[in-house]
Formats: C-alpha cells, structure tokens, sequence
C-alpha cells in the first residue's frame, strides 16, 4: 500500500553559484545579447496644426523697383525690335532708290555723252562755217620805204588776238639761195579783229595793219626791182579763232619785181598762190626779164 501512494515531485538538484562567483564569471559563460531600441512610430500629426512662417525681410521699393525695371526694359525690348523693323524696311528702300538712282545715273550720264558729242559736233561745224580765219597780206610802199603787214577776218566771229612774226631775207632769183644782204625780224600784235564785211571794195585795205621800215636804198632792193633777187618773207600767224582755240599758221611770202609785166613795180605774192614750183615761177620772171632787156 506504501508503494501505491503518490510521492510528491522531486526537484532536480541544481549547482548554485554564489553571487559573486556568478558575477566574475558572467562574462565568460553567457553571450551578450544586443540592446534593441524600442521601434515607436510617432503620432501622426493633426492636420489642424499650423505653421508660423517668417515674414519677407525685402522692402517694397525695392520690390517696385524691380518690377519697374523689368517693365522698362520689356518696353525697350519691344521699341527696339520695331525700330529694327522701321531700319530694315528703310534700308530696304534706299537699296531700290540707290538701284533707280544709278539707272537714272547711267541714263543721264549716256544722254550727257550724247549730247556732248551732238555739241562737240556743232561746235566743229560752227568752227568750220563762222569761226574766226586770219589772212595775212603784205604790200610795200616805196614812196615810205615801209613794208605793210595786213590782216583781215574772214570768219564770221570776232578774233580776239592774233600774233604775227616775221623774218625777212634776200634770195636769189634763180634757185632761191640765201644771199647777203639787210635782214628784218619783227613781230606785230593785232587785238579784237572784226569780221570784214563782204560788200568791202577790195582796193580799200582792212583797218588792221601796221608799218614796219626797210631799207630800199640799199644795192639788193635794187637788183630786187631788176628780177635779179627777191625777198623771202616767212614766219607764224597765230590767232584766236573765236570759240577759244588758238591756230598757228606758217608764213611764207615773196616780195619781187616783175619787169617784163609791170616794169618797175614791186610784187608780193604767198607762196600757196603760186600755182607752179616757186622755182619754176621765177625763172619764168628772170627769162621774161632778159627777154625785155634785149
């Protein structure tokens, strides 16, 4: 009957550790286990809480300021680009007027040749018809002892200057050789020479002359009146001939005598009158001379 009663539970035996012990050997036997922070979740905030936000320290001239500067140069910009549009159609139309202006230059450039051609034409045949003509003429008279120089106009304009020089030398007859004897050189201005009217007599001489002294006592102008010698007169006419142009002419004349057809006179003939050689012409006057004297 003992063995059939219940016993109560035996508890295991158990080494106990003195405080101490367990303490000095805490760190040997058991891990360390880590030190986890408690994971709260904050409470969610009221939607009823409000902010309070520091106001804006910037001053509101300035703020003006700025406002007004950006309308300013909004406004500048907009000015500019349709003053750039004003410059553009302008310049635009100054390349189509300085295009019509060198048309217009071209033309008036080709009428003005034209024109000055047409002038220069007209000119030349003014220059032609009425221009000034100066014709030199010399005569002698025996009874002063001078030779004559005369000019007249043949134009139809007014010459205002015309300047002649003249040389003078004795020749012979036969062939035209310089021989010794007394030699003149001179030279005679004539100024506002008018055109000679047409119905002017011929044996009346133009107003325009002028004297100049030779020696015709002298034993060359004798032989002179005798067909033995002549004298070359020669040198330049130069003139104006009414339109601004100056004209140099030569001169060449003879001073002669002709027995055989105007016994004792003295000639003057220009040696472009001559129709013959002026070689030719005289002897035919020094055969014609002889002839007489036989």
């Amino acid at each position: 009957m003992e063995e059939s009663e219940p016993k109560p539970p035996i508890a295991p035996s158990v080494d106990s550790v003195e405080p101490k012990e367990a303490a000095n050997h805490k760190g040997a036997g058991s891990p360390k286990l880590p030190q986890l922070s408690p994971q709260v979740e904050p409470a969610p905030k009221s939607k009823t809480e409000s902010y309070y936000s520091r106001p804006d320290p910037t001053p509101l001239w300035k703020i003006l300021l700025e406002v007004t500067a950006i309308f300013v140069v909004l406004a500048y910009t907009i000015a500019a680009y349709r003053q750039l549009a004003i410059m553009n159609k302008t310049y635009g139309e100054i390349q189509k007027q300085t295009v019509a202006a060198q048309c217009a230059a071209k033309a008036a450039q080709s009428a003005a040749d034209t024109a000055s051609v047409q002038t220069d034409l007209l000119r030349k045949q003014l220059i032609g018809v009425d221009a000034a003509v100066i014709r030199p003429d010399f005569r002698l008279w025996e009874k002063g002892e001078e030779l004559s120089v005369i000019v007249s106009n043949a134009g139809k304009f007014i010459s205002t200057i015309a300047t002649i020089t003249v040389s003078t030398k004795y020749v012979a007859l036969t062939n035209l050789t310089p021989i010794r004897g007394p030699e003149y050189h001179f030279s005679i201005v004539f100024h506002q020479i008018l055109p000679t009217p047409p119905d002017r007599p011929q044996d009346i001489p133009p107003p325009y002359s002028q004297l100049h002294a030779i020696d015709m006592a002298s034993p060359q102008w004798k032989r002179l009146k005798s067909a033995e010698v002549a004298m070359h007169v020669y040198g330049e006419i130069t003139f104006d001939n009414g339109f601004g142009n100056m004209i140099s002419q030569p001169l060449c004349w003879y001073v002669y005598g002709s027995p055989a057809m105007n016994a004792g006179q003295v000639m003057t003939q220009s040696c472009k009158d001559i129709s013959s050689p002026v070689t030719q012409f005289f002897e035919n006057i020094v055969r014609g001379a002889q002839q007489k004297q036989q």
